[in-house]
């Protein structure tokens, strides 16, 4: 038992630690994930409507990185079919080597 609450402390002050840490967050870019019945050409015809230019496109069609011209403003007010929005760079940490594979080619485009 107080093994098991010592190491939960202890696992509490690394990510503290890491998040204390970690490098800037881009505001520049957000990643969304659309309704998985959406085609890549339905995207850009929904983000056309917006002032959000698509980055790339993630590992699967419905996941997008876009670039708005006011971040604030395209966060208050997402379009239609989007499920979820993140920050793809806290995707980074996931995968081989402490970056993410499938998120590292599309932050660095």
């Amino acid at each position: 038992m107080k093994l098991s609450i010592l190491l939960y402390a202890l696992a509490g002050m690394a990510m503290s630690l890491a998040v204390a840490i970690r490098p800037a967050m881009d505001d520049s870019r957000l990643g969304l994930v659309f309704d998985p019945g959406l085609s890549r050409a339905d995207i850009v015809r929904i983000l056309s409507a917006t002032d959000a230019a698509v980055v790339a496109f993630g590992p699967v069609e419905f996941v997008a990185v876009v670039a708005p011209a006011d971040m604030r403003a395209f966060r208050d007010r997402l379009p239609a079919g989007v499920w979820l929005s993140f920050r793809p760079e806290g995707l980074l940490p996931c995968g081989e080597t402490g970056r993410g594979p499938a998120f590292a080619a599309l932050l660095s485009s």
